[in-house]
């Protein structure tokens, strides 16, 4: 449930800053979001990818910030590659937060995605 108020919430605000505020066409401020969500299933994706290597899960996920520098690096590259108008430093700030909360719409989507990927690798282990 939080998730999805903080995504939707995050939504809103992100809509009404970059249009009302920052001055962000309507196709912008869609991209923004998008781009967040989007952003967000990359960061995602890459840490699960990345904890099956071994190296890396024993090197850099030896804790949990290691795990969380390699998130945040990955969601704001993404975010600032997708997003041309937020690599101004003034409105990289005043969106920066918003755009996180827009993250828990990814949350939600996700988890089923993650459900299936699951489910078929353990149908791939249990098979001759």
């Amino acid at each position: 449930m939080t998730a999805w108020f903080s995504g939707i919430f995050g939504v809103l605000i992100t809509w009404y800053i970059s249009t009302r505020i920052l001055g962000f066409h309507t196709a912008e401020a869609l991209r923004a979001i998008l781009s967040s969500v989007i952003a967000g299933w990359v960061a995602l994706y890459s840490i699960l990818r990345l904890e099956h290597i071994v190296v890396i899960r024993k090197r850099v996920f030896r804790g949990s910030i290691g795990t969380w520098v390699v998130f945040s690096s990955t969601y704001f590259g993404v975010l600032l590659a997708l997003i041309p108008q937020i690599r101004d430093l003034d409105h990289f700030l005043i969106l920066v937060m918003p755009l996180i909360m827009t993250t828990g719409i990814t949350i939600v989507s996700f988890g089923p995605i993650q459900d299936r990927w699951v489910a078929k690798r353990q149908r791939r282990a249990r098979l001759p």
